[in-house]
């Protein structure tokens, strides 16, 4: 690989890997508020959906983490992640529910077909 090319994979693991850290520091901030979000999302019972809302931000930490620092492991494990957030946002839309916080981070959005493409263009560029 060339010099220009280690920089663009430096500059969008680092840039993920802030992504992942801001958004696992605004869950862990407010895990009432995303064991809610992830109670609403209706994909998981409600004893799977509390063990998600206390895992998934310690995970996005380790992602952010292991990107920052260049594990390889890291990147296809942001991709996977962002591609399950992508599939869970798809099927509520599908089921025409908007109105729903995307749970992405500290700013509240409302789940939209641009999340989910969104996702799916950063789990690209994760690998």
């Amino acid at each position: 690989m060339n010099d220009s090319a280690n920089l663009l994979v430096l500059i969008i693991r680092l840039a993920l890997g802030i992504l992942f850290a801001t958004a696992a520091l605004a869950k862990l901030r407010k895990r009432r508020d995303f064991y809610a979000a992830v109670l609403a999302y209706q994909l998981l019972p409600p004893a799977w959906a509390m063990n998600m809302a206390v895992i998934l931000p310690w995970a996005e930490a380790a992602i952010a983490i292991g990107l920052i620092l260049g594990i390889n492991a890291a990147s296809a494990a942001a991709s996977a992640l962002l591609l399950v957030y992508a599939l869970a946002m798809a099927v509520n839309l599908v089921r025409g529910r908007r109105d729903l916080d995307c749970a992405c981070g500290a700013t509240p959005q409302v789940l939209s077909i641009w999340l989910v493409v969104r996702n799916i263009i950063l789990a690209g560029a994760a690998l």
